[in-house]
């Protein structure tokens, strides 16, 4: 959540934003073992239905350049303290939501759906570790499906590719 509660409340966002703290809290119960911030914030974003507002919100910074960015520089924003100067901050973190978002709609839409998702959590939940998890439900260690998900490889979605507007739909 990027805005003061009553920006939200003027944009009609406050229930996307009571969404993903709830997310956010779920996710932090939950699990005896953090994901990584990428997956971790990615699912807020999605499940909280903010894919096409950080979309929208892009477009003042798509003037300076490219918005894409790897995994690793997701992490690194998610995870640093505040920059001090404030503008920066919010290009960055929106910035970083966004891609994390990417990264965890391409997981669902193209690698397996709800249903995979599902299982992954339901092991993690278990205490299974999240890299074996990771190999039973996609195939792959978490650093491999980061890197198979990264938004400076795939891209953003365009075209026919455009965010689903059923995600509870199974791809």
């Amino acid at each position: 959540i990027n805005e003061p509660f009553a920006v939200l409340l003027a944009l009609l966002l406050e229930r996307h934003g009571a969404f993903m703290l709830a997310t956010d809290w779920i996710l932090r119960q939950n699990l005896p073992q953090p994901l990584p911030p990428w997956l971790h914030q990615g699912l807020v974003e999605y499940l909280g239905e903010d894919g096409i507002h950080l979309a929208d919100f892009m477009a003042e910074f798509r003037v300076k350049g490219p918005v894409a960015m790897g995994p690793a520089q997701v992490d690194s924003i998610l995870t640093a303290g505040l920059d001090p100067d404030p503008a920066r901050d919010r290009e960055y973190f929106r910035k970083a939501c966004y891609n994390a978002f990417l990264m965890v709609w391409q997981l669902v839409e193209y690698e397996g759906g709800m249903v995979a998702l599902r299982d992954f959590l339901g092991q993690a939940a278990a205490g299974i570790p999240l890299d074996q998890a990771a190999r039973t439900v996609y195939g792959q260690d978490l650093a491999g499906l980061a890197a198979s998900l990264d938004p400076l490889v795939m891209g953003e979605p365009a075209g026919g590719f455009v965010f689903n507007a059923a995600p509870h739909r199974q791809p």
